[in-house]
């Protein structure tokens, strides 16, 4: 078991190669939700390829959140243009957590921006360009 997690962890790349991979291996062969997220993951990469952007996206399986009440899909943004390290946003699908405070079985998605890394990384840039100017304040 720990061979086949540790393989799977490992699969990173662009979308269509990696849903191609997981089939090729027959990661879910047998699997009925498994089988299932993967036609999710068809239709998400086929409306992402239409809308021009599948080419800003990277599958990448290793990749976890440090909150246990996510139930499907994560995802954190990063910019490629600056050498800042780490995700300037995150979140993903969380059914059940609603549920948790309310009583009632609300699917949810959602996410969050840092925005002091934002503000961090824009500082960073306007000082590379002499844009920023030291005051008493």
């Amino acid at each position: 078991m720990c061979k086949k997690l540790e393989k799977f962890i490992q699969y990173k790349g662009e979308p269509w190669t990696m849903l191609q991979r997981l089939k090729d291996d027959n990661v879910f062969t047998g699997h009925t939700l498994g089988e299932e997220t993967m036609k999710e993951m068809e239709l998400l990469f086929t409306y992402l390829d239409s809308m021009k952007v599948l080419d800003k996206i990277s599958f990448d399986f290793s990749l976890a959140r440090g909150l246990d009440y996510y139930t499907g899909l994560i995802y954190e943004a990063v910019l490629t243009d600056t050498d800042a390290v780490g995700s300037i946003s995150g979140g993903g699908r969380y059914d059940g957590l609603i549920g948790m405070f309310s009583g009632k079985d609300i699917p949810s998605v959602g996410g969050s921006i840092g925005i002091e890394r934002i503000f961090n990384i824009l500082e960073e840039k306007a000082k590379k360009k002499g844009e920023v100017r030291a005051i008493e304040t």
